[in-house]
């Protein structure tokens, strides 16, 4: 997505799918559209633990 399309909460469509597809390891299937929220990543703080 472009940057200047990017504003927090904003509701987005993503369009999913491959259609058509000549790749062999790919299930062929329909476009989908799915509606996604922009959110901040990363999603959550990894936290590693190191062994004193």
């Amino acid at each position: 997505m472009d940057l200047e399309h990017c504003e927090l909460g904003k509701e987005v469509t993503v369009l999913w799918g491959e259609p058509n597809t000549q790749r062999r390891t790919v299930e062929a299937h329909e476009l989908s559209e799915i509606r996604a929220t922009i959110a901040p990543v990363p999603y959550f703080d990894k936290t590693i633990k190191k062994d004193e």
